[in-house]
């Protein structure tokens, strides 16, 4: 006789009946294995931004600055067009700097990954907390997460740490926010009529009742905790504002019957910070984002690769080089995040779907804000860090409603134990082959050559990757391969005005003064905004043309009053010249700009300690004015290119002496500087009497009178 087929089993009735031994041990073999997977990422180096961000960051070598990080966006970074307005991240870089006294970036790493150790635990959490969640798919969602080698982009990034920081602070907000006050017991359920038999039972039996009526007090006040982790996230990264938009999907999809008003806080927390934040650095760091249509046309087709960079890991490049998209591709984004959209709407319609639409629609709305707002590259792997999550509980539930409808069926015992198996060889496998492809990552960020030696080899095409591959291959040392990978970069930076800069700044270090001219120029002609000509600028100093980088950096700074680099070429310029006055205002206004910025604090130390000393002259002259005080304060007076106050000075001298070669060779350069020749081929004529020994009163007499005859005698009046 067939026996009856087994009872049909859902996927918890077979848990229970299951070793619940695993179930304990699962999450700590889950915590052993990353361990072991990310173990190489503590010995990964500083790389491309982290040097402007971290490395050569003055403002981070005092903890005293912390304060200035909020009020000030142009201390986030070394370089002026890093400006950003991250103010708790630039302080946790400013303390681990003050730990790594070094600047080891073993701290930086450790530190990184602490706060994702705290971002898979709270992604757990809050995928546990959705309705009809089983801890397993809660379980397998975060460790699909934490093992997936797309989080090896950001871990690995220090500077980009404000992205997994957001990412914490959005996940740990959420878990607070569902628990907080609905999900805590109403009371304590504290036995106050046993009878004591021990100290601890004495004291419920005393105060239980008190304890009760306080607990009940405590759980209805209406104390929002989740904005503990939320506004510190905010101050790090502007991409935590998504936490609203994602709190109105869950409602939407579990909660309706709640109602929206627990949404008005944390709407008008994030939206008006994300808006303002936004503002703010699109005001100091404007010029080198992709322009608007350009970027908005082509972010539907990204979103697509990211989600193909989550099913094939093997594609993921630090710097893909992925440029704007034609109408086609275009149109092909449209369609496939259309695509998307709806089958979030779709799976929402059903309940048992609604995990998995939850999970879209978090990848949809972490990308929101990258989407929306140009940035300097079209993609970035880091932007989808905190998406990756949902899509990541997206899979987990769909493995987990197929997974049950697998043991619904009627299978024989020895199918079901068969099923069972492979299920967990599946998943084991899955989470094992994520686990080595993250391990693999972790090597490649391993140092600059091997980040970008395996971005050439992913993207031949990417100019950028040969131009950071030769910087790398020369601070190693290796100048014939630099040069053979720098001019690999130059026909495919042709058309990047900021890959023109880098371009040039390259061959300037090679001291190619000829083709480095040649991309300055050419990054005009790309991108004539301030960084181009302030650069340029600062190219032309260096190299003693004066008047040319005078021009490029006064227009630079009309372009953008803020750039600090016109400055420092500026403060330089007037400072060869011992304008001392214009040095200083150019100084304190580069300090307001930029509080930690080091040449405009030397400049102004300078610049102040040469007009103390003009005041001091003009002080020396007032109370015992000698032939020597006035001949100094002349000095002092031409310097600083008063030459009217210089000759002033000289005229007193001779007033005093009237037969003092010195002075009449500074009231002849006085006169010559103020297009009065006559006046100081006069003075040099009374020189060359007093002292004929002073060659070189001749030599400039010679000079101007040969310039005098050069010039056409006037016509004569009518």
């Amino acid at each position: 006789m067939t026996p009856a087929p087994p009872p049909e089993q859902s996927v918890p009735n077979l848990i229970r009946s299951s070793n619940l031994l695993f179930w304990w041990l699962a999450p700590i073999l889950l915590l052993l294995f990353a361990l072991a997977i990310w173990s190489n990422h503590f010995a990964d180096q500083f790389h491309a931004d982290d040097f402007a961000t971290v490395v050569n960051n003055r403002a981070l070598d005092s903890l005293s600055n912390i304060p200035g990080f909020f009020a000030h966006p142009r201390l986030a970074s070394s370089e002026p067009e890093g400006a950003d307005y991250r103010p708790v991240l630039t302080s946790a870089f400013a303390i681990d700097k003050s730990i790594s006294r070094s600047n080891s970036p073993a701290v930086y790493q450790m530190d990184t990954f602490f706060w994702f150790g705290v971002l898979i635990f709270a992604t757990y959490l809050v995928f546990r907390l959705i309705p009809g969640t089983h801890p397993a798919v809660a379980l397998f969602a975060a460790a699909l997460f934490g093992l997936h080698p797309i989080t090896a982009e950001t871990v690995n990034y220090i500077s980009r740490r404000g992205s997994l920081l957001a990412a914490t602070g959005v996940s740990l907000a959420m878990a607070l926010w569902l628990i907080w006050p609905r999900r805590l017991p109403k009371k304590l359920g504290l036995d106050l009529n046993r009878v004591p038999q021990n100290w601890w039972q004495d004291q419920i039996r005393s105060h239980g009742l008190t304890w009760e009526r306080t607990y009940k007090a405590f759980i209805k006040l209406p104390i929002p905790f989740y904005l503990i982790p939320l506004v510190p996230a905010l101050f790090a990264d502007p991409s935590t504002a998504v936490f609203a938009a994602l709190l109105l999907v869950y409602i939407r999809l579990f909660d309706s019957n709640a109602g929206y008003k627990r949404l008005i806080v944390p709407a008008i927390l994030c939206g008006a910070y994300w808006i303002a934040q936004t503002a703010l650095i699109l005001k100091v760091s404007p010029f080198l984002r992709i322009p608007l249509f350009t970027y908005w046309k082509s972010q539907p087709l990204v979103a697509l690769r990211y989600v193909l960079r989550f099913f094939l890991p093997e594609t993921i490049n630090a710097d893909s080089g992925f440029q704007s998209v034609s109408l086609v591709g275009a149109i092909a984004g449209v369609l496939g995040l259309a695509a998307l959209v709806a089958c979030a709407v779709l799976a929402g319609r059903r309940e048992k779907w609604r995990g998995v639409a939850f999970g879209l629609w978090w990848f949809l709305v972490a990308l929101a804000p990258s989407m929306l707002v140009p940035q300097r590259t079209l993609e970035a792997n880091h932007r989808m860090f905190l998406a990756a999550a949902g899509l990541a509980f997206a899979v987990a539930h769909i493995a987990g409603i197929l997974v049950e409808r697998l043991f619904t069926l009627h299978l024989t015992p020895a199918l079901r134990v068969t099923a069972i198996g492979v299920t967990a060889f599946l998943t084991v496998t899955v989470l094992v082959l994520l686990g080595w492809m993250t391990h693999e990552r972790n090597s490649v960020w391993e140092n600059e050559k091997s980040l970008w030696s395996d971005v050439i080899t992913k993207s031949p095409d990417n100019g950028r990757g040969y131009l950071m591959y030769s910087a790398a291959l020369a601070a190693d040392g290796d100048d014939v391969e630099s040069q053979k990978a720098l001019l690999k970069a130059v026909p495919l930076c042709a058309e990047d005005g900021l890959l023109q800069l880098g371009l040039a700044e390259a061959f300037d270090r090679l001291n190619k003064d000829v083709d480095a001219e040649f991309h300055f120029r050419r990054a005009l002609l790309l991108s004539p905004g301030s960084t181009a000509y302030a650069r340029f600028g600062a190219w032309l100093f260096n190299h003693q043309r004066l008047q040319e980088a005078l021009d490029m950096s006064r227009k630079a700074l009309s372009l953008n009053p803020d750039d600090v680099i016109s400055r420092h070429t500026l403060m330089d310029l007037f400072a060869r010249q011992s304008d001392w006055v214009t040095v200083a205002k150019l100084a304190k206004e580069t300090l307001s700009i930029n509080p930690g910025d080091d040449t405009g604090k030397r400049s102004l130390t300078v610049a102040t300690a040469s007009i103390d000393q003009v005041r001091q002259a003009e002080e020396d002259v007032k109370t015992t004015p000698t032939v020597d005080d006035y001949l100094k304060l002349s000095v002092l007076y031409f310097q600083g290119q008063r030459f009217e106050d210089c000759a002033k000075a000289a005229r007193e001298a001779l007033r005093l002496r009237p037969n003092l070669a010195e002075a009449y060779a500074n009231l002849a350069a006085a006169m010559h500087s103020l297009g009065r020749d006559e006046e100081a081929i006069a003075a040099l004529r009374e020189v060359i009497r007093l002292r004929p020994d002073m060659a070189f009163a001749k030599t400039d007499l010679e000079i101007l009178l040969d310039k005098k005859a050069s010039q056409p005698a006037p016509n004569p009046p009518n």
